[in-house]
């Protein structure tokens, strides 16, 4: 049994979508602890930024914290995300993924929509670091043959921080088959790979739904048989809307 204390962390301002019910009974599943963070930080490059404050708010609590964008959802409810976190090193500061290409023949160094980041000093130091690159700078550092294409967040200057501080042998990082699929790489099975990510889908929410009708599930992506075995009693479900 893994002891790492891991929690899990999501969230944004304004909420959009129904992820936190799916990470929720996630969380119940494996007894881990789970907070859905909406407050409006002030002054935010973009809203993007937000996960930084939430994390960084939250990871004193815990070994590692696992980050979802409010567009991602576990679908995989019988493997346990602790399994990424045993055997790492301790120089370890960030499991993340690299993105894969898109329909559009598009990719980026890595994605940020899911990450561990570990409880350690030099990491808090990473997420302000990140919060606080200029635009321009990182902008007019990026090399698009080199880390992909630009997107509008603050995963580009993770990208930026981690190459100008030399910090790449601290991140281990996986294909985005790990944790990080998009609803496409779903082919016969909702269980198919452990989280599905709707990055940079025009109409998310009608993606989530339509992602939802094909395996049968609302649009909180929880199957119905681990809504009943790990899931909350509605009551408590519905304090989350």
């Amino acid at each position: 049994m893994c002891t790492v204390r891991l929690g899990i962390v999501s969230g944004g301002n304004p909420a959009r979508y129904r992820s936190h019910i799916n990470h929720s009974v996630y969380a119940g599943r494996y007894g881990l602890s789970y907070r859905r963070n909406t407050i409006a930080y002030p002054d935010l490059q973009t809203p993007h930024f937000h996960k930084l404050h939430a994390i960084a708010e939250a990871l004193p609590e815990f070994d590692w914290v696992l980050w979802l964008d409010d567009d991602a959802f576990f679908t995989d409810f019988d493997k346990d995300m602790r399994d990424f976190l045993v055997g790492l090193s301790s120089e370890v500061l960030l499991v993340v993924c690299r993105s894969p290409i898109n329909l559009e023949g598009n990719w980026t160094f890595l994605n940020t929509g899911v990450f561990f980041i570990r409880n350690d000093p030099e990491a808090i130091r990473l997420l302000w670091k990140v919060d606080a690159a200029p635009k321009p700078l990182v902008e007019k550092w990026w090399d698009p043959k080199k880390v992909g294409i630009l997107t509008p967040g603050e995963q580009l200057h993770l990208i930026y921080v981690l190459h100008r501080d030399q910090l790449l042998p601290r991140i281990k990082l996986f294909d985005y088959t790990a944790f990080n699929a998009r609803y496409y790489h779903y082919k016969t099975r909702p269980d198919e790979h452990r989280i599905v990510h709707f990055a940079g889908v025009p109409e998310r929410g009608l993606a989530i739904k339509e992602f939802g009708d094909r395996f049968g599930m609302d649009e909180s992506l929880v199957p119905s048989d681990c809504m009943r075995m790990f899931g909350a009693d509605a009551k408590r479900l519905a304090s989350f809307e």
